[in-house]
């Protein structure tokens, strides 16, 4: 049996009281062994869908060999699909492992090479080929995906040396490139940015690992050590790739949390929201965590590709179907009249998206100047995240005062702005690569 994890007697009754959030399932037979383990977007419908009676074949002998379940709440559907592998990996569950689904599981492969590659396999063909073998992986589109989510976060290449860098290094996905690092004329290697690209190297191994809080301090180690030697590009290119882990991961992942009490991060969230809303509440700024709290960010490069994005979160939790982008229809960069362009497009959906009851910007006096007279008299709370995010500026009587942050609220309102600023950095990506394949 798995220690530190409660067994629940497979009912209706306690199924119903699953969350509605990621997670991973364990299903028990009677001796107590795991029969299988799955992963869910949702605990509560993926689990209530093995109560239904129209089963047939091997999923009905499953549920007629399930007496108790277990499950792990985690952040998103990324930790919970690496979370599974894990744990079948560790369990070896018989209706995992029997599995003929998807033509059998997919291994992710560092291979041995001089500047090692990471590959996708369904085998492992020459055990001399591979230094560190992940998996198995069920649901090859989903693999994909996360490989894509990874490599937005840690670069890393599928290719052996060529003449030419390969068009991924354009966009910054297979950075150092092999070509870039190996020099066909004289055999030698870059040792700058061969040691980059083991760093990288070390970095995937950690995600497949599941050591994401090993992943981000070592980013922030680098993004620090970049700031020193006022290497302020490269610093700001790492703390996106921190931001990218935040919004993806979550800040609260810690690897020995898997097996904690799951009621525990609800607990913390209404905590962190009691928080703010007391800050707020003292200067006569009424915060219901329970109505829309939209948060706007710009993304840019030098003007080019402009986008913003619009996040929505409803008593403390993303609400991601509410999420908006905005392609900027005037060329600019200009984060003020960016934010002017956005409030002025979402003023007019009022009625069909929703009305915010509180607005944060990210940005200063000016950003926030911005929404206040795009929406006076819609009765809108309206507050910005300085630039270091542990600051919130608040309007007063019409001027501002900057509020520290600590503890609770600043957790909160770091992982509201991360995710603004991941999403509207996902579209601007995905704007620029589009043009960039015309090319």
């Amino acid at each position: 049996m798995l220690e530190g994890v409660k067994h629940l007697q497979f009912t209706k009754n306690n199924v119903k009281k699953l969350p509605l959030t990621p997670g991973i399932y364990i299903f028990f037979n009677i001796k107590g062994v795991a029969i299988y383990i799955g992963k869910a977007k949702s605990l509560k419908n993926r689990v209530s869908s093995y109560l239904n009676t129209n089963q047939y074949g091997k999923t009905q002998k499953l549920i007629d060999s399930i007496d108790k379940f277990s499950y792990i709440k985690v952040e998103s559907d990324i930790e919970a699909y690496i979370l599974e592998s894990k744990f079948i990996k560790k369990f070896k569950p018989y209706y995992n492992i029997s599995s003929k689904d998807d033509k059998g599981p997919y291994y992710v492969f560092i291979t041995a090479d001089v500047l090692p590659r990471v590959l996708v396999e369904r085998k492992r063909r020459n055990k001399t080929k591979y230094k560190y073998i992940f998996g198995p992986f069920y649901q090859s589109r989903k693999l994909f995906y996360v490989l894509k989510i990874l490599r937005s976060i840690v670069p890393y290449s599928t290719h052996l040396p060529e003449k030419r860098t390969c068009l991924y290094s354009q966009l910054g996905l297979c950075k150092p490139c092999p070509s870039a690092i190996s020099d066909p004329k004289t055999g030698s290697n870059n040792e700058l940015l061969e040691s980059e690209y083991y760093l990288n190297i070390k970095k995937v191994r950690y995600f497949f690992n599941g050591k994401f809080i090993s992943l981000k301090n070592r980013l922030v180690a680098e993004m620090k050590a970049y700031s020193n030697d006022e290497k302020f590009e490269k610093a700001k290119e790492i703390k996106e790739r921190i931001d990218f882990i935040d919004s993806i991961l979550q800040k609260e992942i810690i690897e020995d949390n898997y097996l904690k009490d799951p009621l525990i991060r609800d607990k913390d969230i209404q905590n962190e929201l009691t928080e703010l809303k007391n800050i707020l509440h003292k200067y006569n700024i009424f915060f219901d965590p329970k109505k829309r709290l939209e948060c706007y960010d710009i993304s840019h490069l030098q003007g080019s590709h402009s986008a913003g994005s619009m996040v929505v979160f409803i008593d403390g939790e993303s609400v991601k179907k509410h999420y908006r982008h905005f392609r900027l229809r005037r060329s600019q960069n200009n984060d003020v009249s960016s934010l002017k362009e956005i409030a002025q497009r979402r003023i007019k959906h009022f009625f069909d998206w929703g009305k915010p009851g509180i607005i944060i910007v990210d940005g200063g006096k000016a950003q926030v100047n911005t929404f206040l007279n795009q929406f006076s008299g819609q009765n809108i709370s309206v507050c910005g995240i300085a630039k270091r995010y542990e600051k919130l500026v608040i309007p007063i009587n019409g001027s501002f005062i900057e509020y520290k942050l600590e503890g609770g609220a600043l957790k909160f309102i770091q992982r509201v702005r991360n995710e603004a600023h991941r999403f509207a950095q996902r579209y601007h990506k995905k704007l620029l690569t589009k043009d960039l394949l015309k090319m």
